[in-house]
C-alpha cells in the first residue's frame, strides 16, 4: 500500500511543517496516484508527531471526532473535508483511480500533471498540481480516449484555485490548458 505516515516513520503533518498547503498536496497524491491508499490514523487531520521524539509521539491518543467542531484547528477541519472528498472521488470514479493505468502528461519542478485511465471502461481522470509560489499553466496533450464528447472536462476538486474557470476547453490537437495557482490541485474527468 501507500502511505504518507505510520508507526514508524515521523508523522507527514510534522515533516512538512504543519504547512496546510504542502500537506492538502501530499493528501491529493495519495489518493490519485497507484496503489492502494493506507492513511494512519490522525493522517487526515494533519495530526504531528515526530520519531525523533520516541514513539509515544507517533502514537498519541486520536483527536476526538465528537467535539471537532469545537476543538479542532480550521486547519485540522479542513483537510479532513478534503480527505472526505478525495474518498468520494475514488468511489465515484473507481475504474480509473483503482485499477487505471497511469500516464504523466507533464511536469516542471513545481507542476505535475498526470491521467489515470481505463480502456473498458472509459474513464479518464486527469489531477494536475503545483507547489510553486506563482500561478502556472500546463499544456499537456491528452492520453488517448480521453477526450470528452462535449469537449469539455470538468473540475471536480479544485484546492486553492482560486476563480479560476471549472470547465478547461479540449483544444483541436487533443491537448488541455490547466492554469493552476500557487499551491493548488485540480482534478479533471470528463
Amino acid at each position: 500500500s501507500t502511505f504518507l505516515s505510520n508507526h514508524d516513520v515521523s508523522r507527514i503533518a510534522s515533516i512538512l511543517d504543519e504547512s496546510s498547503d504542502q500537506l492538502s498536496l501530499a493528501h491529493v497524491l495519495l489518493l490519485t496516484l497507484r496503489g492502494v491508499p493506507m492513511i494512519y490514523y490522525g493522517d487526515e487531520c494533519g495530526m504531528p508527531g515526530a520519531k525523533e521524539h520516541g514513539d509515544a509521539a507517533l502514537r498519541m491518543p486520536m483527536l476526538s471526532l465528537d467535539s471537532r467542531e469545537e476543538s479542532w484547528t480550521r486547519r485540522e477541519l479542513a483537510l479532513l473535508e478534503l480527505n472526505k472528498r478525495l474518498i468520494a472521488l475514488r468511489r465515484e470514479n473507481t475504474h480509473a483511480l483503482c485499477y487505471g493505468e497511469i500516464e504523466f502528461l507533464g511536469n516542471t519542478n513545481t507542476e505535475l500533471a498526470f491521467a489515470r485511465t481505463t480502456g473498458e471502461q472509459g474513464q479518464c481522470v486527469i489531477v494536475a498540481l503545483s507547489c510553486g509560489t506563482s500561478a502556472a499553466s500546463m499544456r499537456v496533450k491528452l492520453p488517448r480516449g480521453a477526450s470528452s464528447s462535449s469537449r469539455v472536462l470538468h473540475d471536480v476538486l479544485h484546492l486553492n484555485c482560486g476563480s479560476v474557470a471549472r470547465e478547461l476547453p479540449i483544444g483541436n490537437e487533443e491537448t488541455l490548458d490547466i492554469p493552476l495557482e500557487p499551491m493548488s490541485a485540480r482534478v479533471l474527468v470528463s
